[in-house]
């Protein structure tokens, strides 16, 4: 790995725990005034924008991991 991609993979891996973590803290803090993510987007973002963005995603991890748990089957890993 390069390290132009090491620091895109650690800015990814960063931004993604970022917001699971702010969707936890959001979901379990009990303060009304905390907006979980969902409700951000549900609030800011049309729906007809959220479900291609969404369905796009669900497509995207599936071939995506895919190949690389096939890979891993045929090594004989489980």
């Amino acid at each position: 790995m390069t390290g132009r991609a090491r620091w895109l993979s650690i800015a990814f891996l960063v931004l993604t725990a970022a917001a699971i973590t702010w969707e936890c803290v959001a979901a379990f803090d009990g303060n009304p005034d905390t907006w979980p993510w969902t409700q951000l987007i549900t609030t800011y973002v049309p729906w007809w924008v959220t479900y291609p963005v969404l369905v796009g995603l669900f497509v995207w991890l599936i071939f995506h991991f895919a190949p690389y748990y096939l890979r891993k089957r045929k090594k004989g890993q489980t």
